[in-house]
């Protein structure tokens, strides 16, 4: 359905462009429309299957060169009627246990986040039609209904007011307004923001005060909200910077492998050339699996499963703090955030109007707490508490906040909420606060009579008798209109006349309070002599002015030191909301975002598309924004290289937190669409919460990073005892036998990749946190993994590995030699078997002290403050498995292992601890030479 602007119409106009009545259309006139217009819904978002989500593990490149690996055994198996499948089913094995790990975690996130979501079922509405009023579930709504509106009811359509009675309606979940928006009939001559179409009401917004009547202009994704929905789905999510890294360092890790394999395969039939021996198809298809076996070498074989893990154990960590992810590898992407897009109302602030200050008996009193929650104090302008009950104008004016209204709090379940109007719930909540007890209140102030609030009137008045048997009027309003009506003053327990000087200072603490953006509300009352007849409306004069308050929709308490810690982690802060701009700006400066003089600074969604690219780069508060300018923001931030997260809790703010890396919607205040369209949504509504996922984002990372490290600069070493052995290895054997002479046969590189490497490398998943990961900015975007540092330590560590290995390898051969003599076949295999066996262990051993060396890649070990006991559990498991497949009868003929002696033992330890004192050699040498580079 076209958009016709029909807030700019007359409302005949509106009723004729329908082709509608004042009368509404009839049911039969409905039924017909809702084949041409379709039910007023949403089409619900589809949810992902259990079998896409089992697929989605396998896109992984790592992945898929192991899964190229088992394609190349079984080929070797098929064409040369080989019958071991030990590596096929346990590189498969390792597949499944992976993807298991991470299409559990996904599933479990996606139950929960069904859970948390709310899906609004079908609304009762009553609507008008020539016949009557009706009462219709809302999906069945069609353009051209009539539907009445009452305070509490949520909207089930847009549509164009015809009639309105002191109507409010709350808007933030759509446009971010705070405060509920006054509404009236007449049209608009100029084209207006949303949140300024007074005169229009919209789907799933609530009806704070009043009541009126609308007519249906727009019904399912002709709405507001469904214009966003169809926005939603033009956007691709956001690929995360790990993903990126990743497939890059899978394909040049697959690049690396297949060349490394064709050269070994090459030079294993050069080098028998060479030597003599005729080349039939058993040496290529030995030569054939020590290319496989190479490649398993090569391949970080634990690297995927590992990554995984990080990621699983990471969102549990961010479940913990409240922080519910979506998916595994947008857990990483919060520490590489460097820009975060807030919304105001409800993830800045409270989207709870609370009582921040009252002015009474020429007197301002501070009042602490926020939101609904009936907690906090009452404070002197020297911050001392008082009671606010013994002072008779301040008791007086509490008294009159609580009884001048219709709205109350109430506290279901963990949450304390208004039923009505907010800005009287606020009143509600400083009467609990000072600890009235309202409804036994109620009951010695009984009402007897009510003006209700109008536009025309600006005020709002209560008749009450008292205890004493006295009639009051109490009256709350706009301080301007009070003050008109007031003759008197409320000054310790008595009145006395109002004097131009009195009106002056009160007028002047309106105008610097309302400079601060606070909502003021002004209280006043008269005694009403018994037997007056008299009107009510007419009795609101010569009265006496008690004072007024000032409330708004404070920041959460948590807000400005977690702006602060961003700040000092370098991430940027930008504010976007459809509030009003000084309200907006007034918040920022409260939180600490900008600095007094720098409200100009601030874009305006009228101005939005005049701005230059740098100029939203460079901004801190866009106000009065729609989605496509918020869009539009998230968009310049991403094609400038930013990595960014947009938080946000209404239907307004979908499209970025869908645009966006990392989205972030709100779990209690949010909307269905919002949590939808988010990657992550906070249980607890807390900007706060933010900080900390993105702490444990940073230290995924960092625990990715060292486990890249570990398993490459282990499996750097394996390629290296495969690669030199087959160029310069011994030939002390028969030479039939010169193929299958390797220090490291196939099964025990895999046993090591899996096992010894995995299990150690799984517990830097839970690697404590560095005390000073939020004082180091965040991470390049096109940082790369293999950075030249990190690829020279790798190698240093690899070649490490492959020289001690080689040296214990050569010296396992001379040694079995020497104590068994050759000549045999039988001994021979003896031989090979010690020799091997000592390379199995030396491999192992340097890659255990390896992981110790590991828990951090920049600082000595010595001087970590912290444990990881899960290394040291890790680690005992590995080394039970190892030596049970060395002396575990059975097991060590599989695994083609042979007993050693405390001889061998003691070289193994004292020539694999050599690790860590290279490791600890070379950081500090880098630290050396960053200190001359900055000299």
């Amino acid at each position: 359905m076209e958009d016709k602007h029909h807030y700019r119409m007359e409302i005949a106009e509106v009723i004729e462009d329908l082709k509608s009545s004042e009368r509404g259309i009839s049911e039969d006139e409905s039924a017909q429309r809702r084949i041409q217009y379709g039910l007023n819904e949403l089409p619900r978002a589809k949810r992902t299957s259990l079998l896409k989500l089992l697929l989605l593990q396998f896109k992984d490149i790592l992945i898929l060169i192991l899964i190229v690996a088992i394609i190349i055994q079984l080929l070797v198996i098929i064409f040369f009627h080989e019958a071991d499948y030990t590596e096929v089913i346990a590189i498969s094995g390792f597949i499944l246990i992976n993807s298991a790990v991470g299409l559990i975690t996904e599933y479990r996130s996606e139950k929960s986040m069904e859970a948390l979501k709310k899906i609004t079922a079908g609304l009762d509405v009553r609507v008008i039609r020539p016949d009557g009023e009706h009462i219709i579930n809302s999906h069945l709504l069609v353009p051209g209904d009539l539907i009445f509106l009452e305070m509490g009811d949520k909207i089930p359509a847009d549509g164009r007011l015809v009639e309105v009675m002191n109507l409010q309606v709350d808007e933030s979940n759509l446009t971010g307004e705070s405060k509920p928006v006054k509404k009236d009939m007449p049209s608009i001559d100029k084209p207006v923001a949303l949140g300024d179409r007074k005169n229009m009401v919209f789907t799933g917004t609530i009806v704070s005060y009043g009541r009126g009547t609308a007519i249906v202009t727009g019904t399912g994704t002709n709405t507001q909200i469904g214009r966003i929905a169809e926005l939603l789905t033009e956007i691709e999510e956001a690929e995360t910077p790990l993903q990126k890294k990743m497939a890059k360092v899978g394909f040049q890790l697959g690049i690396f492998i297949i060349l490394i394999c064709v050269l070994v395969f090459i030079i294993g039939i050069l080098k028998t050339l060479i030597i003599g021996n005729p080349l039939g198809p058993p040496l290529i298809l030995e030569f054939m699996l020590t290319a496989v076996a190479l490649a398993v070498a090569a391949m970080p074989s634990g690297l995927p499963i590992v990554i995984t893990t990080c990621l699983a154990l990471g969102m549990r960590e961010m479940a913990k703090e409240r922080a519910l992810v979506k998916r595994l590898k947008a857990v990483e992407t919060l520490g590489s955030v460097n820009v975060i897009c807030s919304d105001k109302t409800g993830t800045l602030t409270k989207n709870e109007m609370t009582t921040r200050i009252i002015y009474a008996n020429n007197t301002v009193i501070n009042v602490t707490g926020v939101g609904y929650e009936p907690q906090g104090t009452f404070n002197d302008t020297a911050g001392n508490a008082i009671n606010p009950m013994d002072d008779p104008p301040l008791n007086l004016l509490i008294r009159i906040g609580a009884l001048n209204g219709t709205s109350k709090v109430e506290h279901p379940k963990d949450q304390w909420v208004v039923i009505g109007d907010p800005t009287e719930g606020s009143l509600y909540t400083l009467a609990l606060k000072a600890g009235v007890k309202i409804e036994s209140l109620k009951e010695k102030y009984q009402q007897i009579g009510e003006v209700p609030f109008t536009s025309e009137l600006k005020r709002m008045v209560t008749v009450h008798r008292t205890p004493e048997n006295e009639i009051h009027l109490y009256v709350k309003g706009a301080l301007d209109v009070i003050l008109d009506h007031c003759s008197s003053i409320l000054i310790n327990e008595s009145s006395k006349p109002i004097t131009d000087k009195d009106r002056s200072r009160i007028l002047e603490m309106n105008e610097k309070y309302s400079s601060q953006q606070l909502r003021i509300l002004a209280m006043a009352y008269k005694i009403l002599e018994n037997g007056v007849k008299e009107s009510y409306e007419d009795a609101d004069n010569a009265l006496t002015f008690v004072g007024f308050v000032g409330m708004m929709d404070p920041p959460r308490d948590a807000v400005p030191p977690a702006i602060q810690t961003c700040r000092t982690a370098g991430i940027e802060i930008k504010m976007i909301t459809g509030d009003h701009p000084a309200t907006a700006n007034a918040i920022a400066k409260e939180i600490g975002l900008i600095e007094a003089g720098e409200e100009h600074l601030t874009i305006r969604g009228v101005e939005f598309f005049e701005k230059t690219k740098d100029e939203i780069e460079k901004t801190k508060v866009f106000a009065r924004i729609s989605p496509e300018h918020k869009l539009n923001v998230v968009n310049t931030l991403r094609e400038r290289n930013y990595i960014v997260a947009v938080t946000g809790d209404g239907v307004n703010d979908a499209p970025a937190l869908k645009s966006a890396n990392i989205g972030v919607a709100m779990g209690i205040s949010g909307t269905d669409v919002a949590k939808e369209a988010a990657t992550m949504t906070l249980t607890d509504d807390n900007f706060a919460t933010i900080v900390s996922a993105v702490k444990t984002g940073r230290n995924i990372y960092e625990n990715i990073l060292k486990t890249i490290f570990y398993l490459l600069s282990c499996n750097v070493g394996e390629i290296l005892i495969i690669f030199v052995w087959i160029i310069i290895g011994s030939n002390m054997f028969n030479p039939a036998w010169i193929p299958s002479i390797l220090p490291l046969l196939p099964l025990q590189i895999l046993w090591v990749n899996l096992i010894t490497d995995s299990l150690p490398a799984l517990s830097l998943a839970k690697e404590p946190e560095d005390p000073k990961l939020m004082y180091n900015p965040p991470r390049r975007v096109d940082e790369p993994v293999f950075t030249k540092r990190f690829t020279i330590n790798v190698l240093i560590l690899g070649v490490l590995i492959c020289i001690g290995t080689l040296v214990l390898f050569q010296w396992g051969l001379n040694r079995g030699a020497s104590m068994w003599g050759l000549g045999t076949e039988a001994i021979e295999k003896q031989i090979y078997r010690y020799a091997t066996t000592l390379a199995f262990m030396t491999v192992t051993f340097f890659e255990n002290w390896n992981i110790f060396a590991t828990r951090s890649l920049k600082n000595s070990i010595f001087g970590l403050k912290t444990r990881n006991y899960y290394m040291y559990l890790a680690l005992g498991v590995a080394l039970i498995l190892q030596f049970t497949v060395v002396y575990t009868p059975g097991l060590n003929l599989v695994f083609h292992t042979h007993p050693l002696d405390l001889l061998d033992w003691a070289f193994i330890i004292l020539l694999s601890s050599s690790i860590i004192w290279v490791t600890e050699f070379y950081k500090l040498m880098w630290k050396w030479w960053d200190q001359r580079q900055k000299n």
